[in-house]
């Protein structure tokens, strides 16, 4: 099979899985209005909308412009790759907790020292922890916070390290309510959304149906997502 016809085929299963996501009252609907409608209402066809609209042109092309059997617009093999990952993602939206497999969830409690922070930091290389007090998420501790509060404890060339505890660094701690709590069922495109609206957000702690007082299942930062979902993927 042709790039053309290959591309043809995705556009035509897209188009049917538009028609099966709109629930409104038109009997039909074109490949544009379906887009500019769904785009309203559903975070996976708005994140692929403009380039939807993209291959609009590109299939209308490919569909009238013709000389005999010769079709005068031939999409290139990055094109059709990429209509084939779009009609995935809109069929099979990734969850948040794809990203999350196989990681070991590292938390923080008040109680938890200083010197085990810093040990925290630098076994597992993260640099940001949920912190959990009395089973439930109350914010998160970064490694910013810990180098300030050390920073704030030298002496001349000393670095003074105290009994100092979790408690004490989130008293200090400027950045502790930059997190948000989501469900495991939250997909891709839910956490785009919401670092678009929430761009202080640096991480997204994963529980069961997204209250703080369940089970940690995940954790993402948005850095992380930023590097795998940064670009559209």
């Amino acid at each position: 099979m042709g790039r053309a016809k290959t591309f043809l085929a995705y556009y035509n299963k897209i188009e049917k899985t538009l028609e099966s996501l709109y629930t409104g009252p038109e009997e039909h609907m074109s490949f544009y209005e379906l887009i500019q409608t769904l785009r309203r209402t559903n975070r996976q066809v708005a994140y692929f909308a403009d380039e939807l609209h993209e291959y609009r042109t590109l299939r209308n092309a490919i569909v009238h412009d013709t000389v005999g059997d010769m079709v005068i617009a031939e999409p290139c093999e990055t094109v059709v790759v990429r209509i084939r990952k779009i009609h995935e993602l809109l069929t099979k939206p990734a969850l948040v907790m794809d990203l999350c497999k196989g990681q070991e969830v590292v938390s923080l409690t008040f109680t938890d020292s200083l010197q085990q922070v810093l040990s925290l930091i630098r076994d597992t290389g993260y640099s940001q922890f949920p912190v959990i007090d009395c089973k439930r998420v109350i914010g998160i501790l970064t490694s910013h916070t810990a180098a300030s509060y050390l920073a704030d404890r030298m002496q001349g060339n000393e670095l003074i390290i105290d009994k100092a505890t979790v408690s004490d660094l989130f008293r200090v701690s400027d950045d502790k309510e930059d997190f948000m709590v989501i469900a495991r069922t939250s997909t891709v495109y839910d956490v785009s959304v919401l670092i678009r609206k929430h761009p202080k957000v640096s991480m997204f702690i994963v529980t069961e149906s997204g209250k703080p007082t369940q089970h940690l299942l995940g954790v993402l930062t948005a850095a992380d997502f930023h590097r795998v979902y940064g670009m559209r993927n």
